[in-house]
């Protein structure tokens, strides 16, 4: 099979390092296959096997040796540094009848021999990402209804009435991000109401993710919450799942409940670990106004202070097993962040599907309605929201531990906090609830547990 190894640096020259025509001939390469992994395991009392803590790739490393032959040698070896310049980007084309693919890295070496003839030598490209990108844009068609049939109906004269007219012209463009990582589809359900069927039919379908509502490892506290399923349905849930094959298994902790304990939280991680969760949401209860806790606040809540301080507590617990906070709530394994999550917090397009809903697209949000029966049925439209705004972003960024860019915040919105708000940031800086570094805006946990109120300050 003919393929093609082509080099092409910042500037745009290329070198095909795999054609005699450029009388640059690769003796060997290295580093075209899927780099390994480092896995990370633990072991607990009474487990069999063990637990998967964590799995990444290990960075690319492309390997090229080659060989100069003819006249021309010197003019050819310049081209070579000019091209594969040592600490400098480069861009590495795989071509086959078949694929069309590319990754990117920088230059570690570039070492033609200078005396022997023929000349050798070897480049060495180091690639960060490990992943092998398309060149091209995939085109997909579409069709779409549109209607035509619409009140007050009146039969015309003439025969025929169109109800509708079915475009087929439709089109949208998919980018490929990657052959090693494609989309993300979340499913999110109870414990008690997956099987084994079903989880195999969720993965066989597409689903990459599925995350479950825990909430606790407390049969008693379950039941206060009115919740239906039990901790031993949880763990049974987590095992099913991972028998289906789902790599990325997510589970939901509720803080600050009902007579709530650091041993209450203690046990609730335990079992998303042994679950083999990758990643883990935290949240605080929050009584909201028509709900049965609205109308009948339970006994036992813990009050501001101690919620505050259960949140530290899950905050730290949680970095100590591994799970880095990337958001005010949400914990995750390296490398097992919820794209859709970043995807919503940095106001960028994400696309749901199904009653309730929400997309954003083009900075627009929308909604489906909460009604399962009529989605089934195609008898509701996805309704309008509003705009994604600056407010919205200033509220999602300051949700991530990345923080705001200020710089970029009044690029995007042309909105700049004035001297009394920024004598504000300093002052939280100084007493710990907040990080400005450079043009950075971050809070810090104790921050995050007063968001609203710093938010007020600055909208």
């Amino acid at each position: 099979m003919k393929y093609h190894l082509i080099l092409e640096n910042a500037a745009g020259e290329q070198l095909d390092m795999s054609t005699t025509a450029n009388r640059y001939m690769m003796s060997k390469v290295t580093g075209l296959d899927p780099p390994g992994a480092t896995i990370s395991t633990a072991t607990y009392a009474t487990m069999n096997g063990s637990q998967l803590n964590r799995a990444f790739l290990e960075k690319r490393n492309i390997v090229i040796s080659f060989e100069m032959r003819g006249v021309g040698v010197e003019k050819r070896r310049h081209r070579l540094y000019r091209v594969a310049k040592p600490s400098e980007y480069i861009k590495v084309y795989y071509r086959t009848s078949n694929i069309d693919v590319y990754t990117e890295g920088v230059v570690e070496t570039c070492e033609p021999s200078r005396f022997d003839m023929p000349v050798s030598g070897q480049i060495s490209i180091l690639c960060p990402d490990v992943y092998f990108y398309s060149t091209q844009d995939t085109i997909v068609q579409h069709g779409s209804i549109v209607s035509g049939f619409k009140f007050p109906f009146a039969i015309a004269e003439k025969p025929g009435v169109p109800l509708g007219v079915y475009r087929t012209d439709n089109s949208i463009t998919i980018q490929n991000n990657g052959d090693a990582i494609g989309m993300e589809i979340t499913l999110e359900a109870n414990p008690d109401v997956v099987t084994p069927e079903n989880l195999a039919g969720f993965a066989a379908a597409g689903v990459t993710r599925i995350s479950f509502g825990v909430q606790s490892a407390d049969d008693a506290q379950l039941r206060r919450l009115g919740r239906t399923h039990t901790a031993a349905a949880a763990a049974q849930a987590f095992a099913w799942a991972r028998e289906a094959g789902f790599r990325e298994i997510c589970g939901d902790i509720m803080l600050a409940l009902p007579y709530y304990s650091i041993a209450e939280f203690d046990k609730t991680l335990s079992l998303l670990q042994a679950g083999g969760c990758t990643h883990i949401s935290a949240y605080l209860l929050k009584i909201e106004p028509g709900t049965a806790f609205g109308r009948n606040p339970p006994p036992g809540l813990p009050d501001a202070d101690a919620a505050a301080e259960f949140y530290l507590y899950a905050v730290q617990r949680l970095a100590q097993e591994g799970y880095r906070q990337y958001e005010i709530s949400n914990f995750a394994c390296p490398g097992h962040e919820g794209r859709h999550n970043l995807l919503y917090w940095n106001c960028k397009d994400y696309w749901g599907i199904g009653p309730a809903a929400h997309s954003c697209l083009g900075s627009v949000r929308r909604f489906w309605p909460n009604d399962t029966a009529a989605f089934i049925a195609g008898t509701v439209q996805e309704q309008y929201e509003g705009p994604c705004n600056a407010e919205d972003y200033l509220i999602m960024q300051l949700r991530l531990c990345s923080g705001l860019n200020l710089t970029e915040y009044a690029a995007r919105y042309g909105v700049r906090f004035d001297a009394s708000q920024m004598a504000f940031l300093r002052h939280c800086a100084a007493s710990g609830y907040a990080v400005l570094d450079g043009d950075t805006l971050r809070l810090t946990p104790s921050g995050m547990i007063v968001q609203n109120a710093i938010l007020e300050e600055l909208i």
